[in-house]
């Protein structure tokens, strides 16, 4: 009865902590993760015949630690339930607590997008969405805008995107992924983005991101909208990621779960336990932009 909640399919569009379009996912085997930013090699030069071959250097900065957290519960289960056939209240119980489970996950894990404008940072120190990130080249990068959720406003933040320098001030070449909104969001999120023609006006135009962005994954989520998020602007906020960002879920050790007989419990229950452990983290800037749609 657990693992079929906990491992209930969601609906399509929905985002969970293991969709892997919004965090990347990795495993770790140590309790605490170390990260850090890397400066690619630089652009290439044209080189002459016996000329010397450039070099480049690794170059690294910005280390981070993240300690690896664990998540528990223990559900104490009298043993008259199952002496009296209480099935229906254990099962139910049970079934409760997987899916409590995963929304505990997917809540801790989607609540790092809206948290991004503040406390979850990058290694760096900087808030994840912010005007003045400094990159290791030492150019300043903002992926932070301002825009409600038009299409004129999705496409600045696809441009910012698509135009962002990585760490050794080269275009990185990010391409949009998925773009993720609150649940008030996305029923216009879906008009902008799979009308045939252009959203939101009258003209005969082809719609531009059904049409040159087809596999763009749009995801919504009730973690990252007001009703679950005391961030600032939570229900006016949306957020584009490319394959190459760098929010990332690293696994501990899985979901597991295990019954204790109920002689070993001075007042005669059941215990039936779980627990998992994982952390998040942000290395960068890199692949990722946000607006929080205030303007």
């Amino acid at each position: 009865m657990f693992y079929t909640e906990f491992d209930y399919a969601e609906a399509p569009g929905i985002a969970t902590a293991t969709d892997p379009i919004f965090f990347r996912q990795k495993s770790t085997q140590l309790g605490a993760v170390q990260t850090e930013e890397f400066l690619p090699p630089g652009a290439w030069e044209e080189h002459q015949e016996e000329e010397e071959v450039h070099i480049a250097t690794v170059r690294t900065g910005n280390k981070a630690t993240h300690t690896v957290a664990n998540y528990k519960k223990a559900l104490k289960i009298p043993v008259e339930y199952w002496e009296d056939e209480y099935l229906d209240v254990v099962d139910n119980a049970i079934e409760r607590m997987g899916m409590r489970a995963r929304t505990t996950r997917d809540k801790t894990a989607l609540q790092s997008y809206p948290n991004g404008f503040s406390t979850f940072t990058t290694n760096a120190g900087t808030a994840l969405w912010s005007n003045s990130h400094t990159n290791l080249n030492g150019d300043t990068i903002d992926n932070l805008e301002t825009g409600t959720l038009t299409p004129g406003n999705v496409e600045v933040l696809f441009r910012s995107l698509m135009e962002q320098k990585a760490q050794d001030g080269e275009g990185a070449g990010h391409q949009p992924a998925g773009i993720i909104v609150p649940p008030i969001l996305f029923p216009d999120l879906n008009e902008i983005l799979d009308t045939e023609l252009k959203p939101g006006t009258a003209q005969n135009e082809l719609n531009y991101f059904s049409h040159v962005y087809p596999g763009l994954q749009p995801r919504q989520s009730l973690w990252i909208g007001a009703a679950y998020s005391s961030a600032t602007n939570a229900n006016t906020s949306y957020y584009v990621v490319s394959r190459n960002h760098s929010i990332t879920r690293w696994e501990r050790i899985g979901m597991s779960t295990s019954l204790t007989d109920y002689t070993f419990d001075d007042q005669d229950r059941y215990t039936y336990k779980g627990r998992y452990r994982e952390v998040y983290a942000a290395i960068g800037y890199e692949g990722a932009v946000a607006a929080n749609g205030t303007v």
